[in-house]
């Protein structure tokens, strides 16, 4: 019998190579044999496809570069905790694996021989390998160039054996691989592994994929569902970032080492064409969860002897978006009851909080896009008298439960509700005007009434992701609405003015302005007239956040790029985060930029505070997260407190790839007075 951990060990690696064939069954990489190691395969989510598919890139091209470096020299491949992989099958069955080189799999007893009677039955792997006799326990195939080998890796004595008995030369070039294995091994005991092939092999690489920062929000989510499976891991905690990767590898016996995120090999590697056919496999929609999976993963590529010219990693570009360790911020947290995100909210008042739809648990259990309108009531802002849904008229046609919309609330008391989506195949453009009704000893908002506006005339296409804020020019006031996402093809560069006394749309046009996006975010920098754009995605590349800053001027009707100063555009990139300018009390105006998500290396992005007169840029690592309630600082929606005194978070969270949904368990305030230093 084996340990319950050990047993939960292999089980993650029958969740990969389920979800492995998912990926493989959809179009997304060519691997006709992994099918062969399952009995059915499922249909995985399109998060989760992409997310393995970026993970084969990444596994995919070390393999390819080591075989280019030995070419037709002999050498070995010795995959440690191999599971059910079919490396060895895809290089075999497409001739990429010469004769010349011999394909090792390590894993545990059990493993082993359930993985060869998978190849057992199946003609299609049986046909790939050449039986060079009968194999001697612990050995379940010992072919002229597959060999399978059941050993636990903890025991590098037996290990050493095992590869004599099956002909290994620890003096030939040989690439250890490890694929989120080593990382489930007790620090003390993967190291040990790490060393032996140091010290054992003349000439090696030792190449390891596995997770890092384990202690921003995403991080913790990732943490805390391995624990739950009983397959923690056990690693993270002493090598939790990409230097720390490196230091390791040097201080174990190999001469060189080069690492990189796969968020940064998967964007120098898959582009143009490639990306667009690839990213129109299935209607998706969670970049931020995507990005920040790639971004919580590392590759890592040590080396010695005749190998350490071998650099795979080395030309793979890498930025780290970073906080600077000596600044952070400090919040004030209430815990609540309301979970939501992809939700819009507005202030009505100096103490209610309206929301509309979004996504969150229901009362049944389960999570899905919300149908009803809540109130959040702030009296204290730590006495939160009350969180509720509260009665709506007239909404059997106005479909709330809907996602990345918008909310905005007008100085003669309307709330308007544009665009959004209920599927990434149904963008919305209808606008929805809601009357609210106050009542209560508080005259808090009671009810709700909301009819739908008349579309016959002009107005925006569908959309969702896009940005909208109110404008005032003299005694008119506008909704002004920007970009978006008019599908899964198809970003928006287009702007749109809502009237908000007749209610109607007109189109604003110009010759020259940003380039379509969605999921950046508008702000109003009243004393200048402009409203502020920043960050964002687009379509035609989706890796790689949008950096510059524009500002539209609502008087003049024109676009204008800002300068960022001696900021280098990179730290300045981010998306999916909100922003709002604040005056200091030495009369400069403050841009901050709120959470988000970074497609460059890094831990969660925190608060950047951009001086819009000195375009000196600061940005604040977010406070030490609890690990029972990590925050996800994306996703969320924030406010202006009545009087200045800081900004209100509300809501946030994502699916985080497959380790589970994750909301904000808090209400958040900032002070502004920790950035006016």
């Amino acid at each position: 019998m084996f340990p319950r951990s050990e047993v939960q060990i292999q089980g993650t690696s029958d969740s990969c190579t389920l979800s492995k064939s998912s990926m493989a069954e959809r179009g997304y990489l060519k691997d006709p044999y992994i099918k062969e190691f399952v009995s059915k395969t499922p249909r995985r989510s399109p998060l989760i496809n992409l997310g393995y598919f970026a993970r084969a890139v990444a596994i995919n091209t070390t393999f390819s570069s080591f075989l280019e470096c030995i070419r037709s020299q002999k050498g070995q491949i010795i995959s440690c905790g191999a599971g059910f992989d079919s490396n060895y099958f895809v290089l075999a069955g497409s001739q990429s694996l010469a004769p010349s080189v011999i394909f090792v799999e390590i894993d545990f007893p059990e493993v082993a021989k359930k993985k060869k009677l998978c190849i057992d039955n199946s003609p299609l792997l049986r046909n790939l390998m050449e039986d060079s006799g009968n194999a001697l326990k612990p050995c379940e195939i010992n072919g002229k160039q597959y060999k399978l080998i059941g050993c636990d890796l903890k025991k590098i004595g037996e290990l050493t054996e095992c590869l004599r008995d099956v002909g290994v030369n620890f003096c030939l070039p040989t690439l250890f691989f490890s694929e989120c294995a080593i990382t489930y091994m007790r620090e003390n005991e993967s190291s040990q592994l790490i060393q032996w092939a140091a010290e054992i092999f003349e000439n090696a690489s030792f190449v390891n994929y596995e997770q890092i920062h384990p202690d921003d929000g995403f991080g913790m989510v990732m943490t805390n569902h391995f624990k739950k499976l009983h397959s923690p891991l056990l690693s993270i905690a002493a090598y939790p970032s990409i230097p720390s990767q490196n230091e390791r590898y040097k201080k174990l016996g190999w001469s060189s080492c080069s690492i990189a995120s796969v968020m940064d090999i998967f964007s120098h590697i898959v582009h143009g064409e490639e990306y667009t056919k690839i990213l129109n496999l299935e209607p998706f929609d969670e970049f931020e969860e995507l990005h920040l999976k790639c971004s919580h993963y590392s590759l890592s590529a040590a080396t010695k002897g005749s190998l350490i010219t071998w650099k795979p990693l080395e030309r793979i570009p890498s930025y780290i978006f970073q906080c600077n360790p000596n600044m952070q911020c400090n919040w004030t947290l209430v815990k609540t009851d309301f979970l939501r995100y992809y939700h819009a909210s507005c202030m009505v008042n100096e103490s209610d909080i309206l929301v509309v739809g979004g996504f969150g648990p229901l009362e049944n259990g389960g999570n899905s896009r919300i149908s009803t309108i809540s109130v959040i009531r702030l009296n204290d802002f730590r006495d939160l008298s009350y969180i509720k849904s509260i009665p709506t008229e007239g909404t059997e046609s106005a479909n709330i439960a809907r996602v990345h919309h918008s909310l905005n609330f007008t100085s003669d008391g309307k709330c308007i509700v544009f665009g959004g989506r209920t599927s990434p195949l149904k963008p919305l453009s209808n606008t929805l005007i809601l009357s609210l009704k106050h009542g209560g000893e508080n005259a808090s908002v009671a009810s709700v009434k909301a009819e739908l506006l008349d579309q016959s005339q002009s107005c925006p296409s569908p959309r969702w992701r896009f940005s909208a804020v109110i404008i005032k020019r003299g005694d008119k006031e506008e909704l002004m609405v920007f970009g978006g996402r008019a599908s899964c093809k198809e970003s928006l560069g287009d702007l749109w003015v809502l009237d908000t006394k007749t209610l109607a749309w007109q189109e604003e046009l110009f010759e020259k302005g940003p380039e379509p996006r969605f999921s950046h975010s508008a702000t109003v920098w009243a004393s200048e007239n402009k409203v502020l754009i920043t960050g964002g995605l687009t379509i035609k590349d989706s890796r790689s956040s949008l950096s510059p800053l524009w500002s539209w001027d609502f008087v003049n009707r024109n676009w204008e790029q800002l300068s960022l100063g001696e900021v280098s555009p990179c730290q300045f990139s981010r998306y999916g985060h909100n922003s709002v300018i604040i005056t200091s009390p030495d009369g400069e105006d403050l841009l901050l930029m709120v959470g988000g998500v970074s497609t460059f290396s890094g831990k969660q992005c925190g608060i950047g505070v951009f001086n819009l007169s000195s375009r000196i840029l600061k940005e604040y690592a977010l406070p030490e997260l609890n690990p029972e309630y990590p925050i996800l600082l994306f996703n969320h929606t924030c406010h202006l407190l009545p009087g200045s005194s800081g900004i209100l978070i509300v809501g946030g969270g994502g699916t985080c790839f497959s380790f589970g949904t994750s909301f904000n368990h808090f209400l958040i305030k900032l002070n502004f007075n920790q950035f006016f230093q």
